[in-house]
């Protein structure tokens, strides 16, 4: 009998304690995936950028959508080096990739832009804030740097430093014309080229006013000009997305149109939007929630003297909506029309496609521009490596078809791509190739060809019923 206790309570002793352990094991591992994995967000290098959209994002977003999202781009993050420093992945390699820049570039010459038709309802954000040694004396942008997480503790599992170009870059693809200098005039005039192989229209340069630049960047002032010239040339227009930059204020951003009305404003290549037979410039004001929408309205409504209203200085002001609650703020604020910019579909209020409808009977109800962005997919890993959660994959064109579609379904005014060549954040149609160097390789466009998003945008520009082609 007591043999028989005994035996029981061995059993007994031995399924309590598996249950604990199972327990056990399983804090362990919720608890680590949620402090490798807790939520992260991203923006154009805005550090703050999360607590933002935290702030504003909207409670009820579909959490099944999110969670597929997220289970699928973890499968698509390359392995990354994690420490940098101790790899010379530019070793025995000096900067000297004209001779095959030149080559890419000589296409050029047999370019015949008559055969497209750029649509100046179609608009694409570009970044002029690229350099290389041959042209600005040093690497800018290609070099930038790896951001730390917000906690310690998880930014000691990813690399730190700077990447190290023309190799090592800080993007997750690589671009067809190398490490290239924005303010080349080869380059700008590859640029347009390809802008206008997708029949876009009209270019939203990033704006940063004279002497004012990004944490990366230096000042391209001096490239504008060149920029607009070009684009004329190829009968493109051109218009500015106002960066957020240290003290904007709409006292700040009144000096910024004046500045821009009075150097640009005569230029053929400047852009100027007709609304309801009115036609005016019109600007993006990226980050636009930063400041309060009593504020905005000085500069933006009609009872005050700050207000460029029925001036010179009127234009149309396009706003981002972000979150839901930013839509009272669009009006209150005096913009004139709002944007959504991300190119990651679930990310916020605003990028989330299936909002899209219901922001489009909103601006129509309130005599708004609505202007949704699309993009080609999103990835900042190369930036921010432990962004792991908002990559979302290209699946071989068919994340960009999806946004268009969806674009064209709720008849906007104008539709905005995010980007051009924002290569950190890997929303660019412009052409990349593949590349591999020491524990990296790049995405690319495989197996379609480095113009594949460019002629998939000439596709869908046609189809937009606000372009005359």
């Amino acid at each position: 009998m007591m043999i028989r206790y005994l035996i029981w309570m061995m059993k007994r002793f031995i399924k309590s304690s598996f249950a604990i352990l199972l327990i056990i094991f399983l804090v362990v591992v919720i608890f680590t995936l949620k402090h490798l994995y807790s939520s992260q967000s991203s923006s154009k290098f805005d550090a703050n950028f999360l607590e933002d959209v935290k702030n504003n994002i909207d409670d009820k977003f579909d959490a099944k959508f999110q969670d597929d999202v997220i289970k699928d781009s973890r499968d698509n993050i390359a392995i990354i080096s994690k420490n940098i420093d101790d790899i010379d992945l530019n070793k025995n390699i000096t900067f000297d990739e004209d001779e095959k820049n030149n080559e890419v570039l000589s296409f050029t010459k047999d370019f015949q832009p008559e055969n497209y038709n750029p649509c100046y309802n179609v608009h694409i954000f570009y970044y002029p804030w690229y350099g290389n040694p041959t042209v600005d004396g040093d690497f800018v942008h290609w070099n930038h740097k790896y951001l730390p997480h917000w906690s310690s503790e998880v930014a000691k599992m990813y690399p730190s430093g700077n990447h190290v170009p023309p190799l090592d870059i800080g993007s997750n693809f690589y671009p067809e014309l190398g490490a290239y200098s924005s303010a080349d005039l080869k380059v700008i005039d590859n640029h347009m080229q390809q802008i206008l192989m997708g029949n876009i229209g009209v270019l939203a340069v990033s704006y940063y006013p004279p002497g004012l630049y990004d944490d990366n960047g230096k000042d391209w002032q001096f490239i504008l000009p060149n920029i607009f010239n070009v684009a004329a040339k190829y009968k493109l227009k051109v218009t500015f997305h106002i960066e957020p930059y240290k003290d904007r204020s709409e006292v700040t951003l009144k000096r910024d149109i004046e500045h821009i009305l009075r150097v640009y404003g005569s230029h053929p290549a400047f852009y100027k939007h007709k609304h309801k037979g009115v036609l005016r410039p019109l600007l993006y004001v990226y980050d636009s929630y930063h400041t309060k929408p009593e504020s905005w309205n000085q500069l933006l409504g009609t009872n005050s003297t700050l207000s460029i209203r029925d001036t010179a200085n009127d234009c149309f002001v396009i706003g981002l909506l972000v979150g839901q609650n930013h839509k009272q703020d669009i009006i209150s604020s005096g913009f004139d029309g709002f944007y959504t910019y991300f190119a990651a579909n679930g990310f916020t209020y605003g990028s989330s496609r299936y909002n899209w409808k219901s922001l489009k009977s909103f601006a129509d109800e309130n005599d708004l521009l609505y202007i949704p962005s699309i993009g080609p997919g999103y990835i900042d890993t190369r930036v921010r490596p432990w962004n792991v959660e908002n990559t979302r994959k290209r699946l071989k064109g068919k994340y960009y078809i999806d946004s268009w579609n969806a674009a064209l379904n709720v008849k906007p005014d104008l539709i905005s791509i995010t980007s051009f060549n924002e290569w950190h954040e890997g929303s660019q149609i412009e052409k990349a190739i593949p590349k591999q160097i020491t524990n990296f390789k790049y995405l690319d466009y495989s197996p379609s060809p480095p113009d594949f998003y460019l002629s998939l945008t000439n596709k869908y520009v046609q189809t937009f019923s606000k372009c005359s082609i």
